[in-house]
């Protein structure tokens, strides 16, 4: 049933009303509980980081440290775009060249851009709407 019902079976509620009385509590004290759930938290936090930053420097599995590194980036605010996330407007082919030219220089780009080319090349055919310039 959850822990709000045993609390009040504890505190001594007739089983007859346990449940209602149990659901009352649980919504008079939300607050309270909010804030003790909030500071039991931040008190095992700094160890639970501490448990991540040993996974990802030690442990004997990559996939574990892989996973602890990203965690630890995440937190950090370094988490990667949702793909379903838009930033910012829709930029053309030409603008996205443009933005890279002035990122890497003309040479960096047309490298970069061909290995992109190269790639979906070997992942299927491209539709010429897809290819860049």
């Amino acid at each position: 049933m959850g822990d709000h019902v045993e609390a009040a079976r504890r505190a001594g509620y007739s089983e007859k009303t346990i449940a209602n009385q149990a659901c009352k509590l649980k919504r008079e004290l939300a607050s309270e509980i909010r804030e003790e759930l909030t500071l039991n938290f931040i008190t095992h936090a700094p160890k639970a980081l501490q448990t991540l930053k040993e996974l990802a420097e030690s442990s004997i599995s990559e996939s574990v440290r892989l996973q602890a590194s990203r965690d630890l980036l995440d937190r950090a605010g370094f988490k990667p775009a949702d793909r379903h996330e838009l930033i910012g407007k829709t930029k053309t082919h030409d603008e996205l060249k443009a933005e890279l030219v002035g990122l890497v220089g003309e040479d960096g780009a047309d490298l970069m851009l061909s290995g992109m080319r190269a790639r979906r090349s070997h992942s299927g055919p491209e539709l010429e709407s897809d290819m860049v310039n």
